[in-house]
């Protein structure tokens, strides 16, 4: 995982006991980026949402879709997908990119980000009776 590039990158350490391992990467900062090469059938971005963060663009092998982390519920809502790629059919090596937005929802107090883990899809599930 690569984590911004140059003196302009504004990701920190966000240290929580929620989060898994203790901490998360955390950015406000419009065009922030998280690179992670993988290999695998898929992946999925483990997250903070709330009423208290904005959106990030993921990039995965070149498409890009919005993703928001705003959350109404009372309850901050820690180690939750906040993307899923889904299947991407046979295991391969593929690209993601996160980048900070540094917008938001209307309600939405912050446009900070929290990446906590990421959860590689090596193969499909197997169903027991």
């Amino acid at each position: 995982v690569e984590a911004g590039k140059g003196e302009d990158n504004a990701w920190e350490n966000a240290s929580f006991r929620s989060y898994s391992g203790g901490g998360a990467l955390r950015s406000n900062k419009q065009g922030d980026t998280i690179t992670l090469t993988f290999y695998g059938r898929g992946i999925e971005i483990i997250g903070y949402k709330s009423w208290s963060r904005g959106k990030l663009d993921v990039t995965l092998d070149g498409v890009t879709e919005t993703v928001s982390c705003f959350d109404m519920s009372y309850d901050k809502t820690y180690n939750t997908a906040i993307y899923d790629s889904g299947d991407l059919g046979s295991s391969g090596w593929h690209t993601l990119t996160l980048t900070v937005r540094g917008d938001k929802d209307f309600l939405a107090s912050s446009t900070a980000i929290d990446i906590d883990a990421f959860v590689v899809k090596r193969f499909p599930p197997t169903i027991v009776n």
